[in-house]
């Protein structure tokens, strides 16, 4: 239902709301967030080098906010995603009465892809996150030990940005040995 500038938020039935954070989009979002974090460490590194003086965290952080991945370029208001729940605080005894109830989830195709090999059959739906973009289409990883997936260009939609790390719900093609070829036409049979 929103993208924000450090979560998702995602609009279930009867009004209720959960919360993706960066760390639960996919093992590839993650990986580029470890890379930003270990460039801003040795930045910071490089500066405590070369100025003796105290840190200005607030300052750190601001830069830091600044270098994140713009999830807008990620997702689409509206976009269909599997998602699993990975904390519900109105479940927690230890939350005190003030606290706000909070889902947390996950869209990682490992969480959310709960099915084995044997049941991905043609126009299954399947969660996918881009591994790599490649002359002829996307690598995609489904979450699942031993299968990779493959979206072609020719069915990337006009103007969506294929990035890594992007997840989207796919509609399984085609079936080969150890590849899943997806596209978007959930349509037809």
């Amino acid at each position: 239902s929103s993208i924000n500038k450090n979560d998702l938020t995602v609009s279930f039935t009867d009004g209720i709301s959960g919360f993706v954070t960066m760390t639960h989009i996919s093992e590839q979002f993650t990986s580029i967030l470890e890379q930003l974090d270990d460039k801003m460490d040795d930045s910071d590194h490089d500066e405590d080098s070369e100025h003796d003086s105290s840190d200005d965290e607030g300052e750190a952080e601001a830069q830091k906010s600044k270098d994140l991945p713009d999830l807008k370029q990620y997702f689409q208001l509206g976009q269909w995603l599997r998602c699993r729940v990975t904390k519900n605080s109105a479940m927690d005894s230890r939350r005190s009465k003030k606290e706000k109830k909070r889902i947390e989830l996950s869209l990682e195709p490992s969480e959310v892809n709960s099915f084995s090999e044997e049941d991905l059959d043609k126009y299954s739906a399947v969660q996918c996150s881009v591994k790599s973009m490649e002359d002829h289409g996307a690598i995609l990883d489904l979450g699942i030990e031993g299968l990779t997936g493959f979206l072609s260009k020719k069915d990337i939609p006009q103007g969506w940005q294929c990035l890594p790390g992007s997840v989207f719900l796919a509609n399984v093609v085609k079936k080969s040995s150890r590849t899943i070829t997806v596209n978007f036409d959930f349509g037809s049979k």
